[in-house]
């Protein structure tokens, strides 16, 4: 039997990030994580590259890569690949050197006039788009977010609301995670490909990807059930890992990795 080769594209926030706690690795759902995911190689035969992509700035990507590519190691498992952030502007590589799939920062005419206007400043710490930070969701900040929408409507708009933050990112259109894997898998073998996570741009990841063989593993209380998704009643990480079991589960018994020899 031929060796398989997956790739797995998970988002980070509202999807895996509970990994991680207090800069600490939880290390119950890491194992569980881990576990899940050497049932997929090795119950297979496939083997996986797991690689996290994100919206978040580089000083949050490289905190979550150095605790993740650490605790890794230190399992001897050789699966994670890599963390990609700014929408996969950047691509950090498991020896730590950080790779530039973007060149196009977004620039938006008056937006320095709208910040006046709402008394809000733009977060510093991103380099390919525009990113705001809200300290509560009130009249002021949806207004915010309707005149950015009807002033720069030529972009994209990623709004978030959660216990992890609220704000808003405005960014070309071609900065995104679809794009980011378009190049990054050109030139590589690939036999299968899984992505997860829990927004609409996760899901167009998925969407978009002109391959046979692909799955979406996300969450009920996002999105509603397709061909070939996977949907957990289960939140962040161990809904994840629910997925993963699930997916193995229907590959194995669809016997999709015995069609070569």
């Amino acid at each position: 039997m031929k060796r398989k080769t997956a790739y797995l594209f998970l988002d980070w926030y509202m999807t895996i990030n509970e990994l991680i706690k207090n800069k600490e690795v939880n290390k119950d759902s890491f194992q569980l994580f881990t576990d899940a995911l050497e049932s997929l190689k090795k119950e297979l035969g496939c083997e996986i590259n797991l690689i996290i992509l994100s919206g978040t700035s580089q000083n949050s990507a490289m905190q979550a890569f150095l605790t993740l590519n650490n605790v890794f190691k230190e399992s001897q498992s050789n699966v994670f690949k890599g963390f990609a952030y700014e929408y996969g502007g950047f691509f950090i590589r498991p020896n730590g050197t950080i790779k530039k799939y973007y060149n196009n920062p977004t620039s938006l005419n008056n937006i320095n006039e709208l910040c006046k206007k709402y008394r809000l400043s733009q977060y510093q710490g991103c380099k390919l788009y525009y990113s705001f930070k809200f300290k509560q969701v009130d009249e002021q900040a949806l207004n915010f977010v309707d005149e950015c929408k009807e002033t720069f409507k030529d972009k994209d708009f990623e709004f978030f609301n959660d216990e992890y933050g609220s704000g808003l990112d405005i960014k070309n259109r071609d900065l995104n995670k679809h794009e980011f894997v378009s190049k990054y898998l050109k030139n590589k073998k690939i036999d299968i490909l899984i992505f997860g996570g829990d927004s609409a741009q996760d899901e167009i990841m998925f969407e978009k990807s002109n391959f046979q063989n692909k799955y979406f593993l996300g969450f009920k209380e996002f999105t509603s059930m397709k061909d070939n998704y996977f949907l957990s009643s289960q939140k962040n990480i161990w809904g994840i890992i629910d997925d993963l079991r699930a997916l193995t589960m229907r590959l194995k018994n669809n016997k999709i990795f015995e069609s070569e020899i």
